[in-house]
């Protein structure tokens, strides 16, 4: 979180502070420890000032956690800064030396300008407050002030500059990081509106593709290597509901619901989990009947392994009995027109026959009336027999080419 925004940078600010309090409450321990061992001389007054110390410490971690203090974090921690440096100087004086004091206040100092992230006003009243902490305290030992050597003098400001010039760059840095995760977060909501626009899309598109599959004629469905069924469209339930002879559940596979099914499919989808793309015509009985179907299965794929297969499948039942009828309806037309040529043929033989067969029957008639009239020879009937045996021969070559006509 950007530190410059006033919640994020309050509730940092608080938090460390409390760290700066839980150090101090630490340091109170070796100071007790010396105490109690004789490590120096100790004032009479030191068990009082370690228990106002920690009750202090203890004070303040309490009250850095209302939410009161929260919304007010800068105020409070300088204020526990203040009353820090107070404290040290009252011990300080109590024990009549002043470089403790300077050491604590310098490292409180330099330690609040590189890790508050409160500004420059703020983090100069902090150094002002340890500036003035390590002067009274120098001012309350012996010697005063005048004993303080020069470049003691000269190094306490340098260090309370040094706080300065740390926290300047600590909110440099701290600006510096706003701007880039204020770009940050003008790229994310940028991301997430193309997300959003993405996944309408996205949405929509399946939506329409849903749409088109559970409502085409055709029966679609896409199983696992298993033969479960993953996605199944209204048709392709419909029509397994036929095969089956009951309701289809898409949670079981084929062969759990029908052994026949299962026999049909099984060799057809290990083609397909094998790589290659099917298409065949199957017929299967049902209880309305034999039903024809073209089914056509392709693998599907991730990344070089095949994991299941689609199926598609279109009813062709009514277009092998509209084939069936009209093949009835060809066979009857050939035959009509066979018997229609059978029938010209028999106009024809009998067009063709009776011209000799008439010529046969009047050379014939002719004869007997002769003969029964006495008026002829036999010399002169001999062109009219041979006349008859012509015609008759005649006859025979107009059935003979009529059977070469007929093979």
């Amino acid at each position: 979180m950007p530190v410059t925004d006033p919640l994020s940078r309050d509730h940092l600010v608080l938090r460390r502070g409390q760290i700066l309090l839980a150090v101090v409450l630490a340091s109170i321990a070796p100071m007790i420890v010396a105490d109690l061992v004789g490590a120096g001389p100790a004032p009479s007054a030191a068990p009082l000032l370690h228990l106002a110390g920690i009750g202090f410490g203890v004070s303040a971690l309490w009250l850095s956690r209302r939410p009161a203090i929260v919304r007010r974090a800068v105020p409070f921690t300088l204020t526990v800064i203040a009353m820090l440096c107070v404290a040290r100087v009252v011990v300080g004086a109590a024990y009549g030396e002043a470089l403790t004091t300077a050491l604590f206040c310098l490292v409180l100092a330099l330690a609040v300008g590189a890790t508050m992230p409160w500004g420059l006003a703020a983090q100069s009243a902090a150094a002002g407050l340890c500036g003035a902490a390590i002067v009274a305290n120098a001012a309350l030992v012996d010697g005063g002030l005048a004993a303080v050597p020069l470049q003691s003098a000269g190094a306490v400001v340098v260090a309370l500059v040094a706080s300065l010039v740390l926290s300047a760059e600590l909110r440099r840095q701290g600006r510096v990081l706003e701007a880039e995760n204020q770009r940050r977060r003008a790229a994310e909501a940028r991301l997430a509106q193309l997300n959003a626009a993405l996944e309408e899309r996205v949405a929509a598109r399946t939506a329409e593709l849903e749409s088109v599959i559970e409502n085409t004629t055709d029966a679609i469905w896409s199983v696992d290597r298993t033969g479960r069924v993953n996605v199944i469209n209204r048709i392709a339930r419909n029509r397994l509901g036929i095969h089956l002879g009951a309701a289809f559940t898409p949670d079981s596979p084929f062969r759990d619901e029908s052994a026949r099914v299962w026999e049909v499919v099984r060799g057809l989808y290990d083609r397909a989990f094998a790589g290659e793309a099917v298409q065949v015509e199957l017929a299967v009985e049902a209880p309305d009947g034999v039903r024809h179907a073209q089914v056509a299965l392709h693998p599907v794929r991730a990344g070089d392994r095949v994991v299941g297969a689609t199926v598609f499948s279109r009813d062709i039942s009514q277009r092998k009995r509209d084939e069936q009828l009209h093949r009835q309806h060809q066979a009857e037309l050939a035959h009509v027109q066979r018997l229609g040529t059978m029938g010209e043929m028999a106009a024809g033989l009998a067009h063709e026959i009776n011209q000799p067969l008439g010529a046969i029957a009047n050379f014939a008639q002719g004869a007997v009336r002769r003969l029964r009239a006495e008026t002829v020879t036999p010399a002169a009937l001999l062109p009219v027999i041979e006349q008859i045996a012509a015609e008759a021969l005649r006859g025979g070559e107009i059935i003979r080419r009529l059977r070469e006509q007929m093979r």
